[in-house]
């Protein structure tokens, strides 16, 4: 239940019952996708020590990328940005949290600045309340209070989420 997520925290009792019962009220969970289709004709690209290997999705914010780094023989998730958001990137730096994808790397392709973070395999929540339906009320709940546990420690660096 509620109380017990929120038994460190009492203050935000009161405030997590509110967004459960918001929550309860809206589509969050099953509205339509906003996912890129697969792209057919993808073509694997270089970046600095990466192979781009496939689109994982695309936003205002730029394109997020699965990549393998070739000396390490891993997997990560590879950002390339604006050019105008140079800032980001260190931004991203400053941040190790739980809660928060770490970043591993950052650089310049083709006048772009790229982040390379952590990639975490599996699927946003989103898909998840598409192809299961909704979480049940704990463990949105639980989902919630993760998401605000990470943005709470980014505001405390001083870093705005967009």
């Amino acid at each position: 239940p509620v109380e017990v997520l929120a038994q460190d925290h009492p203050e935000l009792l009161h405030a997590l019952k509110e967004h459960v019962q918001a929550l309860k009220k809206t589509d969050w969970l099953t509205r339509p996708s906003h996912e890129f289709a697969e792209v057919p004709d993808f073509k694997p690209f270089v970046v600095g020590e990466y192979t781009v290997v496939g689109l994982i999705g695309a936003g205002g914010m730029g394109e997020v990328y699965r990549a393998l780094h070739r000396r390490m023989d891993r997997f990560v998730a590879l950002k390339l940005l604006p050019p105008h958001l140079h800032h980001e990137v260190k931004s991203a730096a400053k941040l190790t949290h739980p809660n928060i994808v770490t970043a591993f790397d950052a650089g310049e392709h083709e006048g772009r600045p790229f982040l390379v973070m952590e990639l975490i395999d599996g699927c946003d929540l989103q898909r998840h309340g598409q192809e299961h339906g909704p979480l049940p009320v704990e463990k949105a709940v639980d989902c919630i209070v993760q998401a605000a546990r990470g943005l709470g420690y980014a505001h405390e660096q001083g870093i705005v989420h967009g």
